[in-house]
């Protein structure tokens, strides 16, 4: 490549998993040795295990940026692809420790897929993006659905400038770069801002049950300066589903880190239950209804974790929809026929409903003790609960069922 050469903001991979022709970007490995991201941001999650992250969250999230949770892509840089495994793997790390804090690690990458499709005002592409932590801009108060936009970025004698509200701001007290949705001269832009310009301002809205500390607070954006060379629109191409991807990491973890403590509970603080010592159990441990939850959760959880880095491997380009399912029948419910972002949106539903389910059931056996507030056990059903609001399990399985059974009644057909 040479130096005039403009590079991709992200290689975004096709509908069915395959690399857009001409497109380009460096991948691990290529110039050297690798920095081990998803190895040191494991070790803060192991040095923190059994600590409660209320209090240093700002000292958390540092970590996690020097660790390089933030700078997932093939070379490190801004300007570059966003490796999915790799995020996958982080969140999942993440969320077993502070899932408030995965969200804010999770926005970060939500912002970078944004701009993968969007190119300048001029059509170009920049060589790489402004460095720091990003936080998406989208959502916002008014309107029949949240992804509808009003923001409104206009032209004035002293230059751009932008004007808008936005809901959900998750990440928003650890930004440095906002991502904003607006709308320009009829059209949706992208805008990418420093956290520090003027007419930036936040509104500390947030308060609901469940990951309180994702800082979601409302923003105010007024009369605010923008460089023309930082509005971004679409380029046709599709946008990356490691958004929802990265939400099912999140739900996973949440499920692995609430097996985790209710072992811990049942183990060291837990009472056998007297029906379980009328039948003849002697510890928790005898318990088959216990042993058979804990089995139970264990399997699907893995398959879970399996099904993610199968997605991420198929985001990623190192392996296709066809040959992640080599030698499964074609009456697999994850058909390689059926889009790949239909089949991840779904899949995000069924991993949140799963981690739900399973922190709802494991106080079934866990006795009363397990409902005081200082062991925060209800802290796993509450995240999982709210951050499966983000998508929906009903419509997400309906739209996969319907391309099953469109794709069935095509092949029938064609019988």
């Amino acid at each position: 490549m040479t130096e005039t050469e403009e590079r991709p903001l992200h290689e975004v991979p096709s509908a069915d998993g395959r690399r857009e022709k001409g497109q380009r970007g460096r991948r691990w490995g290529e110039d050297g040795p690798r920095r081990d991201v998803v190895a040191e941001v494991s070790k803060v999650v192991r040095d923190l295990a059994g600590t409660t992250c209320e209090g240093p969250r700002d000292a958390l999230v540092a970590r996690l940026t020097a660790a390089g949770a933030f700078g997932l892509t093939a070379d490190g840089g801004s300007g570059s692809e966003v490796l999915a495994d790799s995020v996958a793997r982080v969140l999942l790390l993440v969320a077993r420790l502070s899932p408030s804090i995965a969200q804010v690690v999770q926005t970060h990458y939500s912002a970078l897929s944004a701009l993968a499709r969007y190119v300048r005002l001029d059509g170009t592409r920049p060589r790489d993006l402004p460095s720091g932590r990003y936080v998406q801009l989208q959502s916002e108060p008014t309107g029949a659905t949240g992804s509808a936009v009003s923001s409104t970025l206009r032209r004035t004698p002293e230059g751009l400038r932008l004007d808008g509200v936005k809901d959900y701001a998750t990440g928003i007290e650890w930004a440095e770069r906002l991502n904003v949705g607006a709308r320009f001269e009829g059209r949706k832009v992208q805008i990418v801002l420093p956290r520090s310009v003027r007419g930036v301002s936040v509104d500390p809205t947030w308060s609901a049950f469940g990951q309180q500390d994702t800082e979601s607070h409302r923003v105010e954006l007024k009369d605010v300066p923008v460089d023309p060379g930082s509005v971004f629109v679409p380029d046709g191409m599709p946008q990356s589903p490691l958004t929802k991807l990265a939400h099912a990491a999140i739900d996973i973890g949440i499920g692995e880190s609430a097996m985790d403590s209710f072992r811990s509970f049942l183990l060291h603080d837990g009472r056998l239950r007297n029906a379980a010592a009328s039948a003849g159990a002697e510890t928790v441990l005898d318990d088959p209804y216990v042993r058979r939850q804990f089995g139970y959760g264990s399997v699907e959880l893995s398959v879970l974790r399996a099904r993610l880095f199968e997605l991420a491997a198929i985001i990623d380009g190192t392996s296709s929809p066809r040959t992640a399912s080599e030698g499964v029948p074609a009456a697999r419910a994850v058909d390689p026929d059926i889009g790949l972002e239909i089949q991840i949106r779904a899949f995000a539903a069924y991993a949140g409903e799963t981690a739900v389910k399973l922190a709802s059931e494991l106080f079934s056996n866990a006795g009363a003790r397990a409902a005081r507030l200082d062991r925060q056990l209800d802290a796993y059903w509450r995240d999982a609960r709210v951050h499966t609001l983000l998508n929906p399990r009903d419509w997400s399985l309906s739209e996969l069922g319907r391309a099953i059974l469109s794709e069935r009644i095509s092949d029938d057909e064609t019988d």
